[in-house]
């Protein structure tokens, strides 16, 4: 609502190509063998998540989803299990496409570079150099997430949470309505993943944002402000924090 013109930032072309190039290139060097046809070991991944994502496929492979599974004892909501993920879209294509290890594999890959791109997007949202944005995408994305490479919730997590970051400061700069819808879609697909954890601290941390961007106005200090004019950003900033709150609630819509 700041900005009457409704421009949160979007990249150039020859931007989006740069950065794109650059997720793709790490991703390779971090994970050439993946790439190249490998596959993972270690964790749950075999004894745990591999067997949820084959009752997915399966039923996919029917041309049903596996709302229920009875394969485990006297069965289980599998809509509700943390690692299956039955109503998250890219799994629909995945899993019908693919083999469960590649399928297993591209999806990771694929939301490692959305991580990436996203969090490009952030920095340049707040007004940062592509230098810097490809350094913060390059230390966010490959600090901390090769070392949970086998734990599909951790690149889906950061992923969304980088895109509802760059969703949310995008709608609390311009104000552009695009912004607040992409926010409430990439909270409704963070939640349909299933990995409900990162969720719902992404949740939490949207929460923390828009109470900050009400009280930031009331703790500041800047002595040209007047009584009147604070009170009128702080009016500003609360319709602005409602807003954000009610694309949490649209994405617990669009997830429902």
């Amino acid at each position: 609502m700041n900005n009457p013109r409704c421009e949160p930032w979007i990249p150039e072309p020859r931007e989006a190509l740069q950065a794109l190039a650059w997720g793709l290139g790490l991703s390779f060097v971090f994970w050439w063998p993946l790439w190249l046809g490998g596959g993972l070991q270690g964790g749950d991944l075999y004894s745990y998540y591999m067997p949820q994502k084959a009752v997915l496929a399966d039923a996919l492979q029917r041309g049903s989803l596996p709302l229920w599974n009875d394969l485990t004892g006297w069965g289980y909501p599998a809509v509700a299990e943390s690692q299956t993920g039955v109503l998250y879209p890219p799994n629909w294509v995945l899993y019908r496409l693919f083999d469960i290890n590649t399928a297993y594999i591209v999806n990771q890959l694929l939301h490692y570079l959305v991580a990436f791109l996203a969090t490009w997007g952030v920095t340049r949202q707040l007004g940062m150099s592509q230098q810097a944005a490809a350094l913060a995408a390059m230390s966010f994305v490959y600090g901390w997430l090769p070392a949970r490479i086998c734990l599909e919730w951790a690149a889906i997590g950061v992923a969304y949470l980088a895109v509802v970051f760059w969703c949310s400061f995008g709608w609390l700069q311009t104000g552009c309505p695009r912004s607040w819808g992409a926010l409430a879609i990439a909270l409704g697909l963070d939640l349909l993943a299933g990995h409900f954890h990162l969720a719902f601290i992404t949740l939490l941390a949207v929460t923390a944002l828009a109470a900050w961007h009400l009280l930031a106005t009331l703790i500041s200090r800047d002595p040209t402000d007047s009584g009147s004019s604070r009170w009128s950003v702080w009016r500003r900033n609360g319709v602005e924090s409602g807003w954000l709150m009610a694309a949490v609630m649209g994405g617990m819509l669009v997830a429902t």
